[in-house]
């Protein structure tokens, strides 16, 4: 990359990155990822402490011997400028060394005319930028610049752009590095989109292809590790790819039929154009696709299978780790399912074994009087309604699954850290959060996301000039680490497995708050942690242990001086440091606090061996076995190992396959319904044929081709379902966003096709709506093989009997079988026998003091 180049191993450049990623905390951390003397990363980390980019405080957990102190990036240590140059807009901003975005200004400008008037108006605008980051006593680091078009990699010179005369060999780095007196960095827009991926997303991958589908369309390439411009710098640059759907379509290149005359924004829009539709930007493109315009969407569906298309040779000969979307049009759904339909109809097998495609829009976002609305204290009715002023800021949630993007997850942080900013002062906030997000690049994102929300809420303070205070309301398959828990002055969790007590949950934090807040009180918080990590179907309240240790909750929040108790069993699927079980206890006496936190710690852990499943269980084979020679009906099975709700891909065909492989059931002697296999690509395919044909698809097997592959199913499609919008259930999900389903009929088994990932848990997700829903009722059909781990109260009334079928997936219920290593060892089950001789396990509470 033209400007700096990346940091070597041990410098000071790889130690911030491991520090920020929190791939290290502390010195020791660093020793040893990086292999050197602890003499020399001690020197090197003071170098840092000392350039105030590095703070050391606090404790971290002790492997052995005293506690290490933690090492975090100095947020306030200083910023980097940058500026996103389009065609004809730019976006400015500053960033701070935590990743926070603390000015951010999108502005037209119009650069196609040459560089002299574009470089003028960047400077001043940069100048402004940067006087307004010293007034506020911030020191400006650098400038980093993505430029719409190839940059030369060694001298930042900007080499052919099309569309913009005048810019041909333009040293753009020297400029302005010269006027604004700073150092500046220089590249395309796409490969800086890769390398900010790649460094602080993905380190770990050494190869991606990251694409930037917007007005324009280009890609940045990574290769072992770095970033790969090619001899001139227009590696990656997939928009002047010529493919025979263009035609001999004029190109600004200069020649005919690239990919960019059909697929890019200004593609789509000036073919909307032809077709009597006006749009004036590829943002009012995408609300006629998110309305369901039929044109609108045929497009960037048609299009995403172009860019699918030419990315196919691309995965085929370099065989990246990962492709990722961004840029406005990866927003759009159709166009991403059609990209990765296309990857995965024409790469290779290998190429495509562990390749991931992620994008952004899988969060529904609240906001406003409809955020006030979701909860049950605010509304009028409620006594606390009226106690105090509730200010909505935002909520967002998404089905469980794979690592958020970490773009998504910034934009997401930075504007709930805004809006905190912008609603100042106040005295409290409830912070509903789950425990168990993970981003890619981080290993602890909720505290990451706290630790923000703590800067906010005590920049603005309360009316005052106090602390606002945070009151957390979890679900108990959270993760809770200490630094999670740290700026958090109120925590409390779900008590029951299902979780039918979400929205008590919520009011219960909520009550806390307002009480704490009334009484003028600061709790003590008691916090152990306890090194067992067992997944949700061996921890359901339903059976012993667990009933009994959560009902415990409710009679330790009876003793005088305690507030509240709660207990996490960590979240099993993920393979992060911070996931085992934890006890927060909270209250007034600090010492029966810990007492309590100790005593039930040890409950906990005694019990380790005595979590059994929550129903029985047995293979593929055996469940379905014993299904059909059952009489009860309808009997269902739980296909635990690709459960959507716990995290998994929801596209394993691995029971259907099984289902069909039955003589009974294939010949239609027994009837099963099979709902919630993803696959985008044959929905779509099903609604091309329409209801009454019979089709042969290749189903599922493409987001998680680790534990099988597709599926070939031959049969008749049964009935279409639209996508319609769901209000959210008790979990507060994004379930039911709506998803285009498609019911198809093979045998005796009816599958359930889904375009996303989409769980079913009650009648109305088989039945949908009266008008345009699928019409199927389980209770009709002889067996019921769900996509779900403990079944949810509905589906358990509904079941004559049931199954919980140990199948493959990525919440594989044999924890073993998932190849966890980076969790902190020893940890039950991973380590059967630890702590049986000797003293056991470090259960003292820590106290953590009152945030005054």
């Amino acid at each position: 990359m033209a400007g700096t180049p990346l940091g070597e191993p041990g410098s000071a450049q790889h130690i911030l990155q491991l520090v920020s990623s929190g791939a290290a905390s502390s010195r020791a951390d660093l020793v040893r990822e990086l292999g050197l003397a602890a003499s020399t990363v001690s020197l090197r980390v003071q170098e840092l402490v000392d350039a105030g980019l590095l703070t050391e405080s606090g404790e971290g957990a002790s492997r052995g011997g005293r506690r290490p102190r933690l090492l975090r990036v100095h947020a306030q240590g200083g910023v980097a400028l940058a500026a996103d140059l389009g065609s004809h807009h730019a976006r400015l901003g500053a960033v701070d060394l935590g990743g926070t975005v603390l000015d951010a200004v999108d502005l037209p400008h119009d650069i196609t005319a040459g560089p002299e008037s574009a470089v003028d108006w960047l400077c001043e605008q940069v100048a402004e930028l940067g006087v307004r980051q010293r007034e506020s006593g911030r020191t400006v680091r650098a400038l980093g610049v993505a430029f719409p078009g190839p940059v030369q990699p060694a001298e930042g010179r900007v080499l052919s752009p099309s569309r913009m005369p005048g810019w041909h060999r333009y040293p753009l780095r020297d400029v302005l590095a010269e006027r604004l007196g700073i150092p500046v960095t220089v590249d395309n827009d796409a490969t800086m989109m890769a390398v900010g991926e790649h460094r602080t997303v993905r380190p770990e991958l050494d190869h991606m292809v990251v694409v930037k589908a917007g007005r324009g369309i280009g890609s940045g390439v990574i290769a072992a590790g770095r970033p790969h411009d090619g001899a001139n710098g227009s590696a990656g640059d997939i928009s002047h790819v010529r493919i025979e759907a263009a035609g001999d379509r004029p190109c600004s290149c200069g020649n005919i039929g690239c990919l960019e005359t059909v697929a890019s924004g200004a593609a789509l829009i000036r073919e909307l154009a032809l077709q009597g539709v006006e749009v004036a930007d590829t943002n009012e493109l995408l609300r006629l696709v998110a309305d369901g315009d039929p044109q609108a969407t045929t497009l960037v569906r048609t299009a995403g299978r172009h860019i699918g298309t030419v990315l196919s040779v691309v995965v085929n000969f370099f065989n990246p780790q990962a492709v990722a979307l961004g840029g406005v049009l990866a927003t759009a759904e159709p166009l991403v399912a059609a990209v990765r339909g296309v990857l995965y109809e024409r790469c290779l097998p290998l190429a495509t074994a562990d390749l991931e495609i992620t994008t952004t829009d899988d969060f529904r976002q609240t906001r406003g009087q409809e955020l006030l609305d979701r909860y049950t204290w605010t509304r009028p009715e409620s006594d606390l309604a009226y106690t105090v002023e509730w200010v909505p800021l935002l909520h967002a949630t998404s089905l469980p699954g794979g690592p958020v993007e970490a773009e998504s997850y910034l934009i997401l942080k930075d504007e709930l850290v805004t809006r905190i900013r912008e609603a100042g002062p106040l005295d409290g906030l409830v912070y509903d959060i789950h425990g168990a997000m993970s981003v890619i690049g981080l290993t602890d994102a909720e505290a990451d996301l706290t630790e923000a929300v703590r800067a906010a809420l005590d920049a603005v303070g309360t009316p005052d000039g106090g602390r606002p205070m945070i009151s957390a309301a979890m679900d108990l398959h959270g993760n809770v680490s200490r630094r999670f828990a740290e700026p958090v002055d109120l925590l409390t969790a779900h008590r029951l497995a299902p979780h039918e007590d979400a929205w008590e949950t919520r009011e219960r934090a909520a009550r806390h708050l307002v009480r704490c807040l009334r009484d003028g009180t600061r709790p003590h918080r008691a916090w152990v942690r306890i090194p067992v990590l067992l997944p949700g179907e061996k921890t359901s309240t339903r059976l012993e242990p667990a009933k009994s240790l959560y009902a415990s909750l409710a009679e330790i929040e009876k003793l005088p001086g305690i507030l509240d108790a709660a207990l996490w069993v960590g979240y099993a699927w993920a393979d992060e440091p911070r996931c085992q079980a934890a006890i927060v206890v909270t209250g007034e006496d600090a010492e029966l606090a810990a007492a309590e936190a100790e005593k039930l710690a040890r409950r906990y852990w005694e019990a380790r061996r005595d979590f059994v499943f929550v129903g029985p269980t047995g293979g593929a084979d055996e469940c379905i076995a014993q299904a059909v020679a059952s009489t009860k009906r309808p009997f269902l099975i739980s296909d635990s190992g690709d459960n959507p709700t716990a995290g998994g891909a929801g596209d394993l065909a691995y029971m259907l396959g099984k289902l069909l492989s039955n003589d009974a059931i294939r010949s239609g002697k027994v009837t099963a319904v099979h709902p919630g296999i993803t696959d985008p690509l044959a929905v779509a395919r099903c609604f091309e044929a329409g209801v009454g044909a019979e089709v042969t698809l290749s189903v599922g097997g493409k987001v998680d081709a680790n534990h099988g592959g597709p599926y070939e199913l031959t049969g008749t499609i049964e009935a279409l379902q639209r996508a319609t919008e769901q209000k959210d259930r008790a979990e507060g999900g994004a379930y039911d966003r709506g998803v285009d389903m498609a019911a198809v009929k093979s045998g005796g088994v009816t599958v359930i096709l889904v375009e996303r990932r989409k769980p079913f848990h009650t009648l109305a997700d088989f039945l949908g709506p009266a008008d345009g829903g699928l019409g199927i009722d389980p209770r009709t059909f002889d067996l019921v093989v769900v996509k779900i781990g403990y079944l949810e109260p509905e589906l358990y009334d509904m079941a004559a009997d049931w199954l919980l079928a140990l199948t493959p997936g990525g919440v594989d219920q044999n924890l073993l079988r998932l190849g966890h290593h980076r969790v902190e060892r020893p940890l039950y089950p991973f380590d059967e026998d630890a702590y049986d001789t000797g003293a056991g396990p470090d259960l003292t509470a820590i106290q953590l003091v009152p945030l005054a």
